[in-house]
């Protein structure tokens, strides 16, 4: 056992010190300041000797049996890199048991006892919290350990699954081991700023997760090829590194059982078959029409799954996304959804640099904000291939906002399963920094016409949307006035740019 104490005032430091000088198998490293979780594990992990490594918060009770469940979890598959027991509290996900959310410690022995013919593991698609799991030590090595990019934590275990995901390993719960957990302790204790810590985390995480998912992809397609479930439809008219950045996000994905359709011009469509020809199953379309609902549409009588997801150039989906997206599929379901961020590009250099980033949604998802604005945009959602002849195509008349639109019809239809989870980034590129500044209050403003006539064709379903759509009509106009006067102030581009995408992306509400 190895124990890191970070600076600890309350008597801690000389209990463990005690402890240590009795045990022999007890090890105590003592930091002179708190270096955050991250480095805290990668110190232990270097003095590690076993073949597993068991990472722990100080906060968590492990029930009788948890650890030989979850190194048996880890032996079943060589695939697993990361198993977790179910637990009582944690911030979000599904490593909660329900029936243990009112769980006294006093109660632990008697749970465990009463789970402990729970032997079917949970497959985990994204990612699972490190307050307690398994590890195998050579995945840990090989990924170089935790990021400490994350100072004191939070998000590194987003960003370790993210990685193991991307080197082909799998995540699992394993629902028949307990840990208790009494949660968020350290920040507690230590008077931490952690709502402070979770935003700059989750920031610096979308950046890397977006990083991770543009670069070069592998150059061939794993072995393991999958049935044909779903259709990746791509509009592919743009600049060449926007369409490579779908492109390569689309090669990364966990899972292979989709294709892609791409339409574009004719010499676009020539270099991408190229390029991407033994790593996706790729199909072309050429199109000479400059929309992309129009593009869309097209591509439709090419599709070959069962399921459709459409996205533009410049449209990032994250390692997990299509897998995440299956995960929701089930006999009834006809349309599914996750959350996805929106970034503002700006071309210069012959690279892409991004200006602004952020989630089209701030914190808990309420379903009823799908039928007040346009929270759910292409790539969140997919929606099976016979939908269409139910409800229609695209519709043209309803551009820039054409998605949303669809996405509505199939809502008056079917219901929605979703998952509160950002697994894409929904691009808009406008060229330059000049070319941002000039054209954003005209995107905003076409925006907002299309709001209102998506709003006039689908009646809100209650009073509580209709208070929703006004609130909203009123932030818009804001927006539209505040960007205006930016446009017109005489700064520099770049901090224009940056204060009209904050505006426009309502980043800092």
């Amino acid at each position: 056992m190895l124990v890191i104490d970070q600076a600890s005032t309350d008597g801690s430091r000389e209990y463990l010190q005690e402890t240590a000088a009795q045990h022999a198998q007890f090890h105590l490293i003592g930091n002179p300041v708190n270096v955050g979780f991250p480095r805290a594990v990668n110190q232990g992990a270097a003095c590690a000797r076993g073949s597993y490594l068991m990472i722990v918060n100080s906060d968590v009770i492990l029930a009788p049996g948890c650890i030989d469940r979850l190194i048996a979890a880890l032996d079943s598959d060589e695939r697993l890199a990361v198993v977790s027991p179910v637990t009582n509290y944690v911030g979000r996900g599904m490593q909660v048991d329900p029936a243990a959310k009112t769980l006294q410690p006093a109660d632990i022995i008697t749970y465990a006892a009463q789970i402990a013919n729970r032997t079917e593991l949970i497959p985990i698609v994204d990612h699972l919290v490190f307050f307690c799991v398994l590890l195998r030590r050579d995945t840990f090595e090989l990924l170089n350990g935790m990021s400490e990019v994350y100072a004191l934590g939070n998000y590194e275990d987003n960003d370790f699954c993210l990685r193991a995901r991307l080197a082909g390993h799998t995540l699992a719960l394993v629902p028949g081991a307990f840990a208790y957990h009494f949660g968020s302790r350290t920040f507690k204790g230590q008077n931490l700023a952690h709502t402070q810590w979770m935003e700059r985390n989750e920031r610096l995480y979308y950046e890397r997760a977006s990083h991770l998912s543009r670069t070069l992809p592998r150059l061939h397609r794993p072995g393991y090829l999958d049935s044909l479930r779903l259709t990746v439809i791509v509009d592919g008219r743009a600049d060449h590194m926007m369409l490579f950045l779908t492109l390569n996000s689309l090669a990364h994905q966990t899972v292979t059982c989709f294709d892609v359709v791409l339409v574009g011009d004719a010499v676009m469509l020539e270099v991408a078959m190229e390029r991407f020809a033994g790593i996706l199953s790729l199909s072309c379309s050429e199109l000479q029409i400059d929309d992309n609902v129009l593009a869309w549409n097209h591509a439709h009588k090419l599709v070959r799954g069962d399921w459709v997801v459409c996205v533009c150039a410049g449209d990032v989906l994250y390692p997990t996304h299509i897998e995440m997206l299956l995960s929701l599929t089930k006999s009834n379901s006809h349309v599914v959804s996750t959350q996805v961020n929106a970034v503002l590009f700006a071309s210069g250099h012959e690279q892409l640099m991004t200006i602004a980033r952020a989630p089209y949604i701030k914190g808990f998802f309420d379903p009823k904000l799908i039928w007040a604005e346009p929270v759910l945009q292409a790539p969140a959602f997919a929606y099976q291939r016979a939908c269409v002849s139910e409800v229609g195509e695209f519709d043209t008349e309803k551009a820039p906002l054409a998605d949303w639109d669809f996405l509505l019809r199939l809502l008056a239809r079917y219901p929605l399963s979703w998952v509160d989870t950002i697994t894409a980034e929904r691009c808009v590129y406008m060229g330059t920094l000049t070319e941002i500044v000039d054209n954003l209050p005209r995107v905003v403003a076409e925006h907002n016409v299309a709001l209102h006539t998506v709003h006039a064709c689908h009646p809100a379903p209650d009073a509580s949307v209709m208070q929703l759509r006004s609130q909203v009509v009123t932030e818009c106009k804001q927006k539209l006035m505040d960007l205006k006067w930016l446009a017109g102030q005489q700064w520099d581009l770049l901090s224009v740019a940056r204060q009209m995408a904050s505006v426009w992306l309502s980043i800092g509400e």
